[in-house]
């Protein structure tokens, strides 16, 4: 079976817009699809705009950590870190990240914890890559123990996280 890309989500989200009779200026005003995860990690640095207001964020990235706030199935939460780079030149790499904060049920059966021993469905570990779909949620600083000058973080809250096999 073939691996199904970035591209292959968008045309499929593209695709349902369109079985819907959907126009572009529809999605357009509930979705930012321009957004992508360096753009918003550069937005909470001052760097470009923010994301516009009231809008749904749509990003790819890789799952770098996931931390259970609370394991329980009925108040389940956990904040995924999403991380992409990109080489400047051939001797630096710039690393963009996000804070996906999660919650409920449908995100404890995903997510392995202590009160989760047997994850279903597209399990949101490390190292997967994944779409992430939510509202920018505001930014945060780096967690404890971090270097004072290092850059606010965005946060988003998860409404759908896909992951790419």
């Amino acid at each position: 079976m073939k691996k199904v890309g970035i591209w292959g989500a968008v045309m499929i989200l593209l695709s349902a817009s369109i079985a819907f009779t959907a126009d572009k200026a529809d999605f357009d005003e509930v979705v930012a699809f321009e957004q992508t995860l360096k753009s918003l990690a550069l937005s909470v640095r001052g760097e470009v705009d923010p994301p516009p207001e009231d809008t749904a964020l749509i990003f790819d990235g890789i799952i770098s950590g996931v931390r259970v706030i609370e394991p329980e199935e009925d108040g389940f939460r956990a904040r995924i870190e999403v991380v992409s780079g990109e080489w400047r030149e051939l001797e630096e790499i710039m690393l963009y990240k996000a804070y996906v904060e999660i919650s409920g049920p449908d995100f404890f059966r995903r997510v392995p914890s202590r009160a989760n021993r047997e994850p279903s469905g597209g399990v949101l570990e490390a190292n997967r890559r994944v779409v992430v779909a939510g509202s920018f949620a505001g930014e945060t600083v780096q967690e404890e123990g971090s270097d004072e000058d290092d850059p606010p973080v965005p946060v988003v809250e998860g409404f759908y996280i896909r992951t790419i096999e």
